[in-house]
């Protein structure tokens, strides 16, 4: 059944940060420098309850619509608590999500780590269709900041939303310091909110938050229709074969346990720091590795900016598959190595490839 317009657009939306669609909505731009509070929630659990309902049921596409409403009842139910605290959802890198609060009180963000906590306990025991129980946790990891706002990509290959700087890497940082169920608080949070709050005990100046008074909590907003606009101006953010799928009759892409060839790019050289050209040269380097990917049928789906260095993610064999994706990623390889000589500005570049099964799908809700 064909959609109308409107369900389109709002669907759309959804892919895109909340600012990104606000600041579309108006004609502005957004601040390259932000100061605010990142907040990077890691779920674990899916690996191992994928690999139960890839054995227990065999069939890709029905262990793939049990996985797909597990997942999108977890996120929904986490990005929902962020949105309520004016959070805004970066981006996705495997189960976990980076999320910015703008201009935030420390409070407000940790009153939503809490939150995100307690949606968890829904899913402590999740029986799948086999009779097997599974647990999902999630770990989150705060710091405060400021960060760089940057675009990078062609249009015709989809743009992608970077936030980078050191307070991104502290996030990440505090992330690793955490264990199942628990919220980090990087130093200048602690600080902060000092004691207004029971903590943990130091892990190199990171604590673990246990409690905070009720006096200092904020309470949650309502999340507010996003402006209309034209699917036109969201086209650009999206690679050319995942705006079909999404925005045609198909209502959205099919979720599958599918095979891909999973190719992962670090490359060093930028100073998102100090260097103030850092912005044309990323988009330079990323639109390169997109238009040379597009030319063997593969698509760049995400860019890394965390402790493990820049890293880029190229897929080939989702959205579309072909029969060769693994001699198409190789030559793909090979002209992206040769490519990458003409920014001399990259000063080194590293590819790996494999190949295996891999959840492909919407996730959200």
């Amino acid at each position: 059944m064909e959609r109308n317009t409107d369900s389109i657009v709002a669907y759309l939306q959804t892919f895109l940060p909340r600012s990104r669609c606000l600041a579309l909505a108006r004609g502005q731009a957004l601040p390259v420098f932000t100061e605010g509070i990142g907040l990077f929630a890691d779920i674990s659990g899916f690996t191992p309850l994928a690999e139960s309902l890839n054995q227990g049921l065999g069939d890709s596409r029905q262990g793939a619509e049990v996985l797909t409403r597990l997942i999108n009842s977890v996120f929904e139910a986490l990005i929902t608590q962020v949105m309520r605290f004016n959070g805004d959802v970066l981006g996705f890198a495997g189960d976990a999500m980076l999320c910015w609060f703008a201009d935030a009180t420390p409070a407000t963000v940790l009153t939503c780590a809490l939150a995100l906590q307690r949606e968890m306990e829904a899913f402590a025991a999740v029986a799948d269709p086999t009779g097997k129980s599974h647990t999902l946790t999630l770990k989150v990891g705060l710091a405060a900041g400021s960060a760089r706002r940057l675009q990078a990509g062609a249009p015709e290959c989809g743009l992608f939303e970077i936030l980078a700087g050191a307070t991104i890497l502290r996030v990440v940082e505090a992330e690793h310091h955490a264990q199942k169920g628990e919220i980090i608080v990087a130093p200048e949070m602690v600080a902060a909110v000092n004691t207004a709050a029971t903590w943990g005990e130091s892990r190199e100046g990171f604590r673990p938050l246990l409690a905070l008074a009720d006096h200092v909590r904020v309470a949650p907003g309502e999340v507010t229709p996003l402006p209309e606009m034209s699917i036109e101006t969201l086209q650009p953010y999206f690679p050319p074969d995942l705006f079909t799928w999404l925005s045609g009759a198909q209502g959205q892409l099919q979720a599958e346990l599918r095979p891909v060839v999973s190719a992962f790019v670090r490359f060093e050289g930028l100073d998102y720091a100090h260097d103030p050209e850092v912005a044309e040269k990323l988009n330079a380097y990323v639109t390169l590795l997109q238009r040379s990917a597009a030319q063997y049928g593969g698509n760049l789906m995400r860019l890394d900016f965390g402790d493990k260095g820049n890293t880029a993610h190229v897929i080939f064999g989702a959205p579309v598959a072909h029969e060769d994706d693994e001699v198409r990623s190789v030559g793909w390889i090979l002209a992206a190595q040769a490519a990458v000589q003409e920014l001399p500005f990259i000063t080194g570049q590293t590819i790996g490839a494999t190949r295996g099964q891999v959840y492909a799908g919407v996730l959200g809700g």
